[in-house]
């Protein structure tokens, strides 16, 4: 997601949702448990908002492939993003 496409926000938010997750990694939980918690949630949270969004049930199952595919381009396009930043700047942000 390009800076020109986010509100002010944007950003801001996300790392409320960052610093949330990296305070549930613990001795007991690591971050992948953490990571597949954040995942569910993310969807859960984006099918409820389509849903609200949706003008009726049959609509909703109507649109179920659209969004689907515009959810899950959303998050390939973002994962693909960060991870080339984490390649680009490994050293840097992993202290290695």
């Amino acid at each position: 997601m390009t800076v020109e496409n986010t509100d002010p926000d944007f950003y801001h938010r996300a790392d409320a949702h960052i610093s949330l997750a990296n305070s549930q990694v613990s001795n007991e939980v690591g971050a992948g448990k953490v990571s597949a918690s954040f995942m569910y949630g993310m969807a859960r949270y984006c099918a409820f908002v389509y849903a609200a969004n949706s003008d009726s049930k049959p609509a909703l199952e109507a649109d179920r492939d659209k969004a689907i595919e515009y959810f899950v381009e959303q998050f390939r396009l973002s994962f693909e993003e960060n991870f080339d930043d984490y390649v680009a700047n490994y050293e840097k942000y992993l202290n290695r």
